[in-house]
């Protein structure tokens, strides 16, 4: 068995199951299912500069808040933060 992922230049290619592949996602729906979930961050400028970190159990409910509600973290979007990670439990 094989999935077809399309690429962005048009073309497609067959990845073999299973096969390792990560999702860049900016909705917190989608980053909710990450195993595990990464924060990637640019820092713009002459050359650019780019850091992956692999985010702990806190670190991923805080950051799917922030997803939910911007810059203003609240009680409530924590808390929904919470409900989509017992959700995406596979």
């Amino acid at each position: 068995m094989k999935i077809i992922v399309p690429l962005s230049n048009g073309t497609k290619h067959a990845l073999p199951v299973p096969a390792q592949f990560a999702w860049l996602s900016h909705l917190p729906q989608v980053a909710a299912k990450g195993d595990p979930q990464l924060n990637v961050t640019k820092t713009p400028g002459q050359i650019s500069h780019t850091e992956i970190q692999q985010l702990d159990d806190q670190q991923r409910v805080m950051e799917i808040a922030r997803m939910l509600s911007g810059a203003k973290i609240t009680a409530r979007t924590t808390e929904h933060a919470r409900e989509l990670l017992a959700q995406s439990v596979l």
